[in-house]
């Protein structure tokens, strides 16, 4: 097992030295990421269109699905964010943290019924830029309260959940609902 394990380390060591001497048009052209007919002048050059006239990006993902992922980010992120809610209200998934639920006015509880209504909104793409603000909001606190008093690293004080939804939460609120969304059904 320990010389598979070196030969693969081998192999990443000479991928990684190819990928310093090529330039990306070589990698394109050797992986066929893409086949860029007319450059379009956003980003400076990096947006592309086939011979369909359709923009793709630079990369293995086309510029076409970007709203797709979007609503797919948004709709995953309130998903997993209800998830926390309703294990703290309805012992769902049942957690041992959460075994005997939380009391209603407490900060637990507080944070419970955030998370549960702000889920479902975010979801829904109804209300977006504020839910996700607020959400942003109750991770951060959530961070700073629970995670960072247990040390500085977030990989040690399980913090990483957290950190991300915060982040996740102020692209949200930054660029709103997207496609797939009662927001975008409001308009």
């Amino acid at each position: 097992m320990l010389l598979y394990n070196g030969k693969l380390m081998l192999w990443y060591y000479k991928l990684f030295i190819f990928l310093l001497v090529c330039n990306i048009s070589e990698i394109e052209r050797i992986l066929c990421i893409k086949t860029c007919y007319r450059k379009l002048p956003v980003l400076g050059g990096a947006i592309c269109q086939n011979k369909q006239g359709t923009p793709m990006l630079n990369g293995i993902i086309p510029a076409s699905w970007s709203g797709h992922l979007h609503a797919a980010l948004r709709v995953m992120a309130g998903l997993l964010v209800l998830e926390h809610g309703t294990s703290k209200y309805f012992k769902f998934p049942l957690t041992e943290y959460f075994a005997d639920g939380v009391q209603v006015f407490s900060l637990m509880g507080l944070a419970g019924g955030i998370e549960i209504a702000g889920g479902i909104l975010i979801i829904l793409g109804l209300f977006t830029r504020i839910t996700a603000f607020v959400l942003a909001g109750e991770m951060a606190a959530a961070y700073f309260m629970a995670h960072a008093t247990q040390g500085f690293f977030p990989l040690l004080n399980q913090g990483e959940s957290a950190i991300l939804f915060c982040f996740i939460f102020l692209y949200l609120a930054s660029v709103g609902a997207g496609p797939w969304s009662l927001d975008a059904s409001r308009k």
